[in-house]
């Protein structure tokens, strides 16, 4: 592992929270070698992004007066994630899967509260590749993920660079569900700290035959640990549960094909 610079703070090590004026510059290094940093300048902030191959790096300005609340929050891509497992799975009638879904994470300067917050710059981690999820005249834009889908949630090594999805897929249909793709609506889970990571909201979906829409519910509290997670952001958008029961649809596409 590469040596971190002095004036460089580890991914792992993210000082999460208010970007106070007179505060120190934050300096992050990100992987492939890219860092990002963040300074406030009386009623300016500044964020300079850049690489070891780039040259100079690329600076943004932000004119927000200086006593405006500014956040460095983690945050979860704009559009659903469309998951591939890296190897055949099968779910028996009556049986279930409960793992931990690896989600990149954002980078995310954020203003205001809750209600009425505003995003003023975000940044992926890593990269992420688009994909497209659905039938030509329904579908819609994803990214696209490949993920282990460990069959014991305490399997999966924790990186800062992700944040982690509780899941749990329930067979209660009377065939077997052969997951080759699922697609996870992200904009609409919360994030929580935890003691060894960050995660999402947990997932759950009953699948009840290739006939029936699949139920799925994101609860509104985090897993439970100890110590408790602690928020960390609130969903990017509403969840509108119409539009959630048919985007799970493809649970039945899956074991059709």
């Amino acid at each position: 592992m590469p040596e971190i610079p002095d004036n460089e703070t580890a991914l792992a090590a993210i000082p999460w929270g208010p970007l106070l004026p007179g505060r120190e510059e934050i300096r992050i290094l990100l992987p492939a070698e890219r860092t990002v940093s963040f300074r406030r300048e009386g009623e300016t902030l500044v964020v300079e992004t850049g690489s070891a191959s780039d040259g100079e790096p690329l600076s943004r300005r932000f004119i927000t007066g200086e006593s405006t609340g500014l956040m460095l929050e983690p945050a979860l891509p704009e559009l659903p994630v469309v998951i591939i497992p890296t190897s055949e799975l099968s779910i028996l009638p009556g049986q279930k899967l409960e793992t931990l879904l690896a989600i990149p994470l954002l980078l995310s300067v954020t203003t205001g509260t809750n209600a009425s917050k505003k995003t003023l710059w975000e940044e992926s981690i890593v990269s992420l590749s688009q994909s497209f999820f659905g039938a030509p005249d329904s579908g819609e834009l994803a990214y696209s993920l490949e993920s282990g889908l460990p069959l014991r949630r305490n399997a999966l090594d924790r990186s800062p660079e992700n944040a982690y999805c509780p899941l749990t897929i329930h067979n209660k249909s009377d065939q077997i569900l052969h997951f080759e793709r699922m697609i996870l609506r992200a904009p609409w889970l919360s994030l929580y700290y935890g003691s060894d990571g960050i995660y999402t909201s947990p997932v759950q979906i009953s699948f009840k035959g290739a006939d029936q829409t699949s139920q799925v519910h994101i609860k509104k509290k985090p897993m439970e640990t100890e110590p408790p997670m602690k928020p960390a952001a609130p969903p990017r958008t509403k969840e509108e549960k119409s539009v959630l029961k048919k985007s799970f649809f493809f649970l039945k596409t899956l074991y059709n094909g």
